[in-house]
């Protein structure tokens, strides 16, 4: 009988079985066996497995129609003699003192199981990194061998979830029946947790013994999109298992830590939508759901961020589940009959304003200029508006009503848009209002000037005062200190309100050619937030004749639950972002001349800043949103908004830091004995340069402040 039977489940491995063959052949512990089960390859391992056991009988393999990895260890595990087993990967490699330091461990305290680390090794460069986590010492403490009942909220997460971190005491094994799993992704959770709840001892090594390869394709690692939820059916398993044994209440801590880091984990490298789809709607079913997983406090996890990274994960899924669901087109409620065709199609997108929307009517209804129309859409308001507009459409023909289930404003403008028939349009939000001569003065000013676009002032409001002194930068944000003049090209016009710090891109400060509009086929951009932006430099840049008419004619309401002042979530965030990947395309590929791409680029470094600014304000679920990203934008994501902003978090951090141990070190030098100081500080700052070289800055920081302050109170 072999000292250790070593079972390795292989399919298609020839391009890593050489190094993984010489690993074993060269351990300083010479008996063992090693059992090479083949699920059914395809490439010339079976071969190199024969030739190799061939010149050394300890090589053995067995073969079997292509299943899992799961029941090729079980197999093996069946044929094995060794009085212990260790569960490899064929892609991995191993230290030369991999079995003679995990045996002799085992021996020396009888152990069940023998615990010890790894590295990774990267096959693209050849570097090795080191996991510091793949053994948690620091909760071990000084046991030599430990077991469920020393760490019941630990035994789980102590080490990896992986069988080949592990040796097994083969009689351990049979009397609990301990089998792995049939699956093709995550069969070694089920087994190697079970084990763990059940072992009376288990020993351990911290020596990292086990490289385990990465950047390679195939490995199951790599093909987790053929079966992404096999981690929860293996914990669910494992719980059922653990019930039935009597060791749930114990271990049911580690047990939900174990699983939020799971799901964590599986989420983060989730890089298809059809993943991501199905673990979101394995996380809905009622097995998953009565564990409350996104209930526990951050105490509760591993990883603090892994009950937030669940919960934006699932919000973000939701919201984009939503978003895909079939949406009926607007429907007509009421037409309107302007008569002749109208001066100006004014555009009103109504969603929850029953309080103000009276105002803004009124200021459509009673304008100067008569021959208007206005389009209102009901965005599926759910209070009074839809009534409101029925009603003012009643008593005024010019009005038209539209209604759509909600989808946000540029759907609801676009869709009045495609029904409007004035020469010129304008579009207005429902809890604001106009001058009533605005429409009249702004068209005659159109036609006089032939242009395409005609902008002008607003005033900001403030519903109470508390915003007024909260958002005080709004007050004179709508207005233009000076006149620009008479019609010029958009891009000149675009580049003098830029020099001045004046442009503006809410399309409630303009009117517009409808058929400049259509000819360009400019829309605003659907299901994302501050869709102005694009869309106005759109309008503008490109325009040939755009005029700035110096009046105040738009009233902006400022007021709580409104865009300005609602809080900040994910969707708002990712609708920046959007806006400046489009804009960006845009720009790229439009005509400009240096002097507005300068300010074009002044643009997209503000949005970008902006979409910074938002992302670090997120409350923690919500900048997990980012996850239900395809992979291509989540990149580009991390690459411009996460790795600055979490930079600059650690920048920050770190400037904390510093200025804390400024004040202890100027609190500890009054303190300090003056006949003394020399000789310390000399001292201090010989130990602080070592430190600084072995443990960098921030540990020698507190060092530093922990040994002065020993020095101060004498000791």
């Amino acid at each position: 009988m072999a000292k250790v039977s070593i079972i390795i489940p292989v399919y298609n491995g020839e391009a890593y079985l050489a190094q993984n063959l010489e690993s074993l052949a060269c351990q300083t512990c010479g008996d063992f066996e090693v059992i090479y089960v083949d699920d059914g390859s395809t490439d010339q391992t079976p071969q190199i497995l024969r030739d190799f056991g061939k010149n050394d009988p300890r090589f053995t393999l067995l073969q079997q129609a292509h299943s899992t990895a799961g029941d090729a260890r079980n197999l093996g595990l069946q044929h094995a003699t060794g009085e212990y087993c260790l569960f490899l990967d064929a892609d991995d490699f191993f230290d030369p003192d991999l079995l003679q330091a995990s045996t002799a461990a085992a021996d020396q305290a009888d152990a069940d199981i023998t615990l010890y680390t790894y590295d990774r090794y990267h096959n693209a460069d050849g570097t090795f990194i080191p996991q510091p986590n793949g053994l948690q010492t620091r909760w071990i403490g000084s046991r030599p061998v430990f077991s469920r009942q020393d760490l019941p909220d630990l035994i789980f997460n102590v080490s990896t979830i992986c069988a080949w971190t592990k040796l097994f005491r083969r009689s351990f094994l049979t009397r609990n029946g301990l089998a792995f799993q049939s699956l093709h992704n995550s069969n070694d959770i089920f087994f190697v947790l079970l084990s763990m709840a059940k072992a009376d001892r288990i020993a351990w090594v911290n020596r990292t013994l086990v490289h385990y390869r990465i950047g390679i394709k195939g490995n199951l690692q790599s093909s987790k999109g053929k079966s992404p939820c096999d981690f929860v059916t293996a914990y669910i398993a494992l719980g059922d298992a653990l019930r039935r044994d009597g060791l749930y209440e114990q271990v049911a801590a580690s047990y939900h830590k174990a699983l939020l880091s799971s799901f964590t984990y599986n989420v983060r490298g989730a890089q298809f939508a059809d993943i991501r789809e199905a673990i979101y709607h394995r996380f809905l079913q009622p097995d998953v759901q009565s564990l409350h997983l996104t209930d526990c406090s951050e105490q509760d996890c591993l990883n603090p961020d892994d009950r937030n990274v669940i919960a934006g994960f699932m919000l973000a899924m939701k919201r984009q589940e939503a978003a895909k669901m079939p949406v009926a087109p607007a429907k007509v409620l009421r037409t309107g009959e302007s008569g002749r065709s109208p001066c100006v199609s004014v555009i009103v997108p109504v969603y929850r304003t029953e309080a103000y929307l009276r105002e803004c009517l009124d200021s459509f209804v009673h304008q100067t200029l008569q021959e208007i129309e206005m389009i209102c859409v009901n965005d599926g308001s759910d209070d009074h508006c839809e009534d409101i507009l029925l009603e003012y459409a009643a008593a005024d023909s010019r009005i038209t009503v539209l209604s759509q289930p909600n989808q946000g404003v540029s759907t609801a403008r676009n869709a009045a848009l495609m029904r409007a028939k004035g020469e010129y349009l304008y579009f207005c939000d429902s809890d604001d209002y106009l001058e009533l001569d605005a429409m009249e003065q702004l068209y005659r000013e159109a036609k006089v000037q032939n242009a395409d676009m005609v902008i002008f002032n607003g005033q900001s409001f403030f519903e109470n005062e508390e915003l007024k002194t909260t958002y005080a930068n709004y007050l004179n944000l709508y207005q233009h200190s000076k006149s620009y003049g008479d019609a010029q090209n958009g891009q000149a016009l675009f580049e003098q309100l830029m020099i001045n710090g004046e442009y503006l891109v809410s399309p409630c400060l303009y009117i517009v050619n409808r058929d400049y509009l259509l000819r360009n086929g400019f829309r605003f951009l659907q299901g994302v937030e501050y869709e102005d932006n694009l869309f106005t430099f759109q309008v503008l840049i490109t325009a040939e004749r755009a005029v700035h008419k110096h009046e105040t004619y738009y009233h902006r309401r400022v007021r709580n639950h409104s865009i300005i002042t609602e809080k900040v979530t994910f969707p708002k965030v990712y609708s920046y972002f959007t806006i400046y990947n489009a804009l960006f395309a845009f720009i790229s590929a439009a005509n400009l001349s240096e002097v507005s791409t300068h300010y074009a680029s002044q643009l997209l470094n503000s949005l970008l800043a902006t979409t910074k600014r938002m992302y670090a304000a997120c409350p923690p679920p919500e900048q997990y949103g980012y996850l239900a990203l395809d992979m291509v934008t989540r990149h580009r994501f991390d690459a411009l908004i996460m790795q600055p902003v979490q930079a600059r978090n650690a920048y920050l951090r770190q400037e904390k830091l510093l200025e804390t141990t400024r004040k202890q070190l100027n609190q500890a030098n009054c303190l300090l004995p003056r006949p003394s100081l020399p000789r310390r500080a000399f001292r201090l700052l010989k130990k602080g340069l070592h430190s600084l070289r072995q443990n960098g800055f921030r540990v020698t920081c507190k060092k530093t402040c922990k040994k002065i302050i020993k020095i101060c109170r004498g000791r």
